[in-house]
């Protein structure tokens, strides 16, 4: 997607992209938790939002926030995007959701989850939808056209997903289950462990979650979660799950629910630190790391 891209380029006279990458993507992670903290504690207590950060920092593939990636951007947009819709500042929260079609996929599910919030709203308008849902079409046509003058196909990321991801659409049962059997199945640990194990267990975790998300979630927030689910789980070869749950902070907002109690919360932070770190050494010496 073009965002991140176009900010690197702004950057050209540096000679190091690698570091402004990671000098981009820190800065937006840190203005990120500033947002997301004045975004939760519209509904939740200092102490919660204050957890669920941490969580966030910790959070087994969260070095995505400080490499050259788009994660970062995504969750600056994602809490800039939903907390201007809360101030009920459509242009602004439509504005900040196209510029999240423009960085991650996961940017066209912004628009139908604030909407709910529009629509919990007082003095309603209608022209305030267009506000909403405008900047995605344009973003959309925008990524189209762009495919378009350089492939000579406005579809030509579908050809090239399939191509080098072996990635088009499957229902979400076809999927898991390649996922479960790569996990019970032959191969080196690894494989089984990154590639089955990890896939399977996250994706299957988060349809279990969707009724507590129900519950516990805002309405925008649990029809982003479950379109989220559904978006990252449709397709033919499940992968990098557990960096995706990054791109999906209202999964977060679950896990700080789930782990109130205090030995949980602790058995927690130990397991997740570790993975943390471990996941962490193994992407800065060159392994795959989702």
């Amino acid at each position: 997607m073009p965002l991140y891209p176009l900010i690197l380029a702004l950057f050209n006279f540096v000679k190091n992209a690698e570091a402004v990458g990671i000098l981009i993507s820190t800065a937006s992670f840190a203005f990120a938790c500033v947002l997301l903290y004045k975004l939760l504690r519209l509904d939740y207590e200092e102490k919660f939002v204050e957890r669920f950060l941490l969580l966030l920092l910790i959070f087994p593939t969260s070095y995505f926030f400080g490499a050259p990636y788009t994660e970062s951007l995504f969750v600056l947009l994602f809490a800039l995007s939903f907390y201007f819709g809360r101030k009920s500042n459509w242009g602004l929260s439509g504005f900040f959701s196209g510029l999240a079609v423009l960085t991650r996929p996961f940017g066209i599910l912004f628009a139908p989850a604030i909407f709910f919030d529009w629509r919990k709203g007082k003095n309603k308008k209608i022209w305030q939808l267009a506000a909403i849902f405008l900047p995605t079409l344009i973003a959309i046509i925008i990524y189209l056209v762009i495919n378009q003058r350089i492939y000579g196909n406005a579809l030509a990321f579908q050809r090239i997903l399939v191509n080098n991801w072996q990635k088009h659409f499957a229902f979400p049962w076809q999927s898991i289950a390649d996922s479960w059997r790569i996990a019970l199945g032959s191969g080196t640990i690894f494989f089984r462990v990154m590639i089955g194990w990890a896939e399977a267990v996250s994706a299957t975790l988060l349809w279990l979650l969707i009724p507590y998300a129900y519950k516990k979630l805002r309405k925008s927030y649990f029809v982003y979660y479950l379109l989220g689910v559904i978006f990252l789980s449709s397709t033919s070869f499940i992968l990098s799950t557990p960096r995706y749950l990054l791109s999906i902070p209202p999964f977060f907002i679950l896990l700080t629910h789930l782990t109130k109690n205090k030995i949980v919360y602790t058995v927690w932070i130990f397991i997740s630190t570790i993975l943390l770190s471990y996941l962490t050494l193994s992407y800065v010496t060159g392994q795959w790391a989702f």
